[in-house]
């Protein structure tokens, strides 16, 4: 993994609202206190243990969540929150077992059987979804407001993606067995047919720009021609290849053509390409318009 996969990959995972919900679970079992660390530990060093060992299963749950997605893909999503909890108590509980008889003893007799550690992450994975389901995830859905096309058909594919990462999407690319969705916030891959993702994209303005890719209008900042070739530039920074079968789709939403260094190459787009229009459904995989844990 490269750093920018790195720092992708840990922004993604400690999203706003993952983070408020750490803390605010760190702040409330710091406080309890639990497994004798609020006899063993001052109030300062038992705040800052438990925000370390719960901030520590937050990735170790997204690993595991993209781990068994392939396999849990068609659960429900309860049954397969608790598969997925199963999943961070057994790896994660001897982690913390292993870092208190390593670090912590040293400073404070804290006594940890890894028995009751596995059934506190246990738990406390399936309290954490509990929460997120039921009150941050609608509460931030509320305050964020009514989109101005509220009354289209929802776009099936975003219930595939976790909730945090939902959001309006801006590309589909093939990776692999693997399609890669890109929203404004973040990335996430899913394990399906290209076409199949095409198809859940009610409600979605884009088209195909590549037997690999797929753009949403609304995420497209330029069209370049770089060596004779032509390449969307995406608002995100990112630029993808046009394959000669879609350009006339792509030059036919009338964006001003652009050489490598930025400069319009003075083409008109109208004159090769027939007149702008709706973008048509084999294009755009459709233009009509179950998450993990």
């Amino acid at each position: 993994m490269g750093k920018d996969d790195l720092t992708t990959w840990l922004t993604q995972s400690f999203s706003p609202r993952v983070i408020m919900l750490w803390l605010s679970v760190s702040v409330l079992v710091g406080y309890v206190g639990p497994f004798g660390t609020f006899d063993a530990m001052p109030t300062l060093p038992r705040l800052i243990y438990w925000t370390f060992v719960l901030g520590g299963a937050i990735p170790v749950a997204k690993v595991c969540r993209r781990t068994l997605r392939p396999s849990l893909g068609k659960m429900e999503r309860w049954p397969r929150g608790m598969v997925v909890s199963l999943a961070l108590a057994t790896i994660y509980a001897p982690a913390v077992v292993l870092f208190n008889d390593a670090v912590v003893v040293a400073f404070w007799q804290i006594d940890m059987p890894l028995g009751a550690v596995w059934i506190a992450v246990y738990l406390s994975s399936l309290l954490e979804s509990v929460t997120w389901r039921v009150f941050i995830d609608p509460i931030a859905r509320s305050a964020e407001g009514r989109r101005p096309d509220e009354d289209a058909a929802p776009c099936r594919l975003l219930n595939r993606i976790e909730p945090d990462l939902r959001g309006d999407i801006v590309s589909l690319s093939v990776r692999d067995h693997y399609v890669e969705v890109t929203t404004d916030r973040g990335q996430v891959s899913l394990l399906m047919r290209f076409a199949d993702a095409l198809d859940e994209l009610e409600g979605v303005r884009g088209l195909r720009v590549h037997r690999s890719h797929w753009i949403a209008v609304t995420a497209i900042l330029a069209i370049d021609r770089i060596a004779g070739r032509l390449f969307v530039r995406l608002r995100d920074g990112r630029s993808l290849p046009v394959s000669r079968s879609y350009q006339d789709a792509v030059l036919a939403l009338g964006l001003p053509l652009r050489d490598g260094s930025g400069r319009e190459t003075g083409e008109d787009p109208s004159r090769t390409a027939r007149p702008s229009g709706p973008i048509r459904a084999a294009s755009a995989g459709s233009v009509q318009g179950s998450p993990p844990v």
